[in-house]
């Protein structure tokens, strides 16, 4: 007699029957659920509000900063690095770039309108203090890092925020363009 016709013969006669070899493994799978798209969705949230928690507690400490940075205006380096004129005109724009998601969803023609106004706006401001920045004398350096501490960091965060902005609105502004040209 032939072994295998024997195996295949209990293979064939499982098969007919509806029930096949047991499964060691199906406690297993009834204990483990399929995946579900709640953590997904709850992680997106978090990772949501702790970067809109860090947008506010940087657009609070800004709008303080600014407001208490006031004397600066008066002094000598003040007058000729405007820095103040420069970080609330930063916050301006900041708050904008916040708003045009609002305008997105009201009409498409005041997020295009406002996008454009926005990028614009990137482009003066980075430029305009990279240059102040990069011109600024060693004075004027000491004399704000040492009296307007926090109004010298707000300015320096606003530069190298609107400049890497500035050279995303680039490349996305490039991308749009050969989008369109493809199409």
């Amino acid at each position: 007699s032939n072994p295998t016709a024997g195996m295949d013969d209990a293979e064939e006669r499982e098969r007919r029957s509806g029930q096949g070899p047991p499964d060691m493994f199906a406690n297993m799978r009834d204990t483990w659920e399929q995946p579900n798209d709640t953590g997904g969705v709850l992680m997106l949230f978090c990772i949501i509000c702790c970067v809109a928690a860090l947008y506010i507690g940087y657009a609070v400490w800004a709008i303080i900063t600014i407001w208490d940075s006031k004397s600066v205006q008066e002094s000598a380096c003040g007058e000729i690095y405007d820095i103040w004129t420069y970080c609330a005109l930063a916050i301006i724009a900041f708050l904008i770039l916040c708003l045009q998601g609002l305008l997105g969803r009201i009409s498409r023609e005041m997020a295009a309108i406002s996008g454009g106004c926005a990028a614009i706006t990137l482009i003066v401001l980075a430029f305009w203090g990279f240059l102040m920045w990069f011109r600024m004398s060693d004075d004027c350096e000491l004399y704000f890092s040492h009296s307007h501490y926090d109004l010298f960091l707000l300015f320096k965060i606003n530069v190298v925020m609107l400049f890497i902005s500035f050279c995303g609105s680039c490349c996305v502004l490039c991308m749009a363009i050969a989008v369109v040209a493809g199409a």
